[in-house]
């Protein structure tokens, strides 16, 4: 049996297959996915909603810069915990310049350099979170307190372990 690679051609060409209708997809661990197959996802898919890109390693700060560059694109979800190449900088610019930044239901972030300036921009700019995945940060207690009290009541899932 050969060996099954997830790589980004791959996932480009399913879109021929499930572009119009798809609104979540989850490629968690294909470390062949790039901001450029992301790119073409994004601008083919119009009904996308849910987005685990978790540990995709090729991903960059770029990657969220050309991210917010999308008026259309509604998320409710997304995870781009793990990659180690996405860092405060590009969260944060994510944060300021996503124009619906609202419709966040879930956001995961775990294993990445994120400062704790950055998590209270999170407890500023979410108004409707009800899952974070912070775990395997670096943040003060400090700063997990305070996001509690502007969250708090919100959320139905943390994970900070």
């Amino acid at each position: 049996m050969d060996d099954f690679v997830c790589s980004g051609k791959y996932v480009v060409r399913l879109l021929d297959h499930c572009a119009d209708t798809l609104t979540s997809l989850d490629v968690s661990g294909c470390f062949q996915v790039s901001g450029a197959v992301m790119n073409t996802v994004i601008s083919r898919c119009p009904n996308l909603r849910r987005l685990n890109l978790k540990n995709c390693r090729k991903l960059n700060d770029d990657f969220l810069r050309d991210l917010v560059q999308y008026p259309n694109l509604i998320l409710t979800e997304l995870n781009i915990g793990g990659n180690f190449n996405i860092t405060d900088a590009g969260i944060r610019l994510f944060l300021q310049q996503y124009r619906n930044i609202h419709a966040l239901e879930e956001f995961g972030v775990s294993g990445l350099d994120v400062r704790d300036e950055s998590v209270l921009l999170m407890a500023r700019k979410f108004t409707g979170i009800k899952s974070l995945q912070l775990a395997y940060m670096d943040v003060r207690e400090s700063t997990i307190t305070e996001l509690l009290q502007a969250l708090g009541r919100q959320l139905e899932r943390l994970d900070i372990s």
